[in-house]
């Protein structure tokens, strides 16, 4: 193991690329603002968003806001893992909120950590549908606890140390989480903290919640088949026009 590095507690990075329409980023974006500077260093990676949510990001002065050309996640989560300086990495994901003292508490408990510890927050949707609390039970208790696949949606945080040895992923356009987390799990188990992860369920309600479900299975099924990614993720974004330049 490399030695820890110096610098704050945490560092937050958010991926994003036009969000004007995510209603989430305000939110989370306020969440990181408060946050103490000497403890959490927050960065926003952005892929030259031509939509005008550059505006709403820059208006939060703890938030550090760089633009990268690449236009896929994968990319945006590796620069953002390159120039981190946190001895703890979170990466949130753009639709989704966590709670100040969900982040304390991370920040908190680093202390009690094992240097290949990684892990996630408890998911749970901002709607109610009964297929929606279904995929929110399945997600934190088969897929993350038992299957050691953690989704970006529950900000996925990791032991910087390891950064050398997780990163670069590979530059891909969907499912890069799933690389991560089978790169991970190689070290450790998943801890799974007891704090939400509020992610929207827009996907799910502008595609219909069950046909969205069906959909993602489909994508996961193809995606181990060994379909290219881009072509995957055209289909993901079909009919939803989120974060696309349209």
């Amino acid at each position: 193991m490399q030695s820890i590095p110096k610098g704050p507690a945490l560092t937050i990075i958010v991926p994003t690329y036009n969000e004007k329409n995510n209603d989430c980023l305000p939110k989370l974006l306020m969440v990181c603002n408060e946050l103490p500077s000497s403890s959490t260093e927050v960065i926003v990676i952005d892929s030259n968003s031509d939509d005008g949510s550059l505006d709403q990001i820059k208006k939060y002065e703890q938030v550090k806001c760089i633009q990268i050309n690449e236009t896929s996640r994968a990319a945006r989560i590796n620069y953002g893992v390159k120039i981190a300086e946190g001895k703890l990495i979170l990466l949130h994901h753009p639709r989704c909120i966590l709670s100040k003292e969900g982040i304390n508490h991370l920040i908190d408990s680093f202390k009690t950590f094992k240097e290949d510890a990684w892990g996630g927050f408890t998911i749970t949707f901002d709607h109610g549908h009964p297929l929606l609390k279904y995929i929110a039970w399945y997600s934190n208790r088969i897929r993350a606890l038992k299957k050691r696949i953690v989704y970006l949606d529950h900000c996925i945080f990791f032991h910087a140390n390891l950064k050398t040895q997780l990163f670069p992923i590979p530059d891909v356009d969907i499912f890069e989480d799933t690389i991560l987390s089978k790169r991970l799990a190689k070290f450790s188990k998943p801890l799974l903290i007891d704090h939400s992860s509020i992610a929207s369920a827009i996907r799910f309600k502008t595609r219909g919640v069950v046909k969205h479900f069906c959909l993602n299975q489909l994508l996961k099924i193809l995606y181990h088949l060994g379909f290219d990614t881009k072509r995957l993720n055209t289909i993901y974004e079909k009919g939803c026009q989120l974060n696309v330049r349209l």
